[in-house]
């Protein structure tokens, strides 16, 4: 039988007060982390919306700003001259 939507939100509910997790996992989580890891190593913005279905690329660079925008934190953080 295939597994629904609700079927998976379920089972991340499940696996994450058994993970004591302080945050909600939702497959929404999963796809946004795969965007953003995709982003933060270089992947061509039109492979990651390819990969997200998105019909317009605005809606991609969101994933690439606020991936952007992490790594300049890191970089602030451990670089003392910052960016």
């Amino acid at each position: 039988r295939a597994l629904s939507i609700s079927g998976v939100k379920s089972i991340l509910k499940n696996y994450s007060v058994l993970a004591d997790l302080k945050m909600i996992v939702t497959p929404h989580v999963f796809r946004y982390s795969a965007a953003t890891h995709l982003a933060e190593n270089g992947a061509d913005i039109r492979l990651i919306q390819e990969f997200l279905s998105h019909e317009d690329i605005d809606t991609t660079n969101r994933y690439i700003g606020i991936s952007f925008q992490k790594i300049k934190e890191v970089h602030g953080k451990t670089h003392p001259r910052g960016l």
